[in-house]
């Protein structure tokens, strides 16, 4: 009887070690099949930014690295900068439509600074500061030459003389320029008398003018001789001749003018 009772005492612990252990692995099986979720906060997602783009890793044990941002702004200071080229019609650059700016000319399709030579008549840009000439009569064989020069196309020359009637001679007034460019050549008149006395009749290729109320003639021909000029009411015809030269075509024209009255 005894034995038996042993044998049914080691039976049943044996009953109860196997049942506990069928627990542990319930246990243990249940946590490695348990998975978590991450519980949404409900907070609003904003748009991608389509200049940004990220890209994620994935390492062997299915874990993610870190994240790689791209910007996707493109950087311009890389080009060329075309600036940095020599403009047109400036000076040691190509003529822009062969012409080039202030002060420059255009040489072999490059601008290149004028060199003007200087002027010993300057500062005559109006009548008031005029070059004087002098007094002449209307011989022939009197009168004078000046060499001046424009530097820019609002440069302007004046000169004056005063002109002498002699009784066996006739007055006619004459002008007549040589220049490296085109320019224009103008005379005007006062008699002794007075403005009212001054009469003439300008040559055929000129142009009737006036400056300060004075009459004149101004030709782009290169030369203006006129025929007579008559002091009228008076026995002699002196006279107060003025001369202008100026809208040059080019920045820099040297001339010479010849003249006598």
């Amino acid at each position: 009887m005894a034995r038996r009772l042993i044998a049914f005492s080691f039976a049943f612990a044996g009953f109860a070690g196997c049942a506990g252990s069928a627990e542990d692995g319930g246990d243990a099986t249940d946590d490695g099949g348990a998975s978590t979720s991450t519980a949404s906060t409900g907070a609003p997602t904003t748009g991608s930014d389509p200049t940004t783009s990220t890209s994620t890793s994935t390492t062997g044990d299915g874990t993610s690295t870190g994240m790689a941002e791209s910007t996707g702004v493109a950087d311009s200071s890389g080009g060329s900068d075309s600036s940095g080229g020599c403009p047109p019609g400036t000076e040691g650059c190509p003529c822009d439509a062969a012409a080039c700016g202030a002060g420059l000319r255009c040489v072999d399709d490059t601008c290149e600074a004028v060199t003007c030579r200087a002027d010993d008549n300057e500062p005559n840009e109006d009548e008031a500061s005029a070059t004087d000439l002098g007094q002449i009569s209307d011989l022939d064989i009197d009168g004078g030459t000046v060499v001046g020069s424009l530097h820019s196309e609002d440069d302007v020359d004046w000169y004056v003389y005063l002109g002498d009637d002699d009784p066996v001679s006739n007055v006619d007034p004459a002008r007549s320029i040589q220049a490296s460019g085109g320019v224009r050549l103008c005379k005007f008149f006062e008699c002794e008398a007075g403005l009212a006395q001054t009469d003439f009749e300008c040559p055929l290729g000129s142009d009737y003018a006036l400056a300060n109320a004075r009459p004149g003639c101004c030709s782009v021909a290169g030369d203006v001789a006129l025929p007579d000029l008559d002091c009228e009411g008076v026995a002699e015809d002196n006279a107060t001749v003025y001369i202008r030269v100026d809208q040059p075509d080019a920045v820099c024209v040297t001339y010479e003018l010849d003249y006598h009255y």
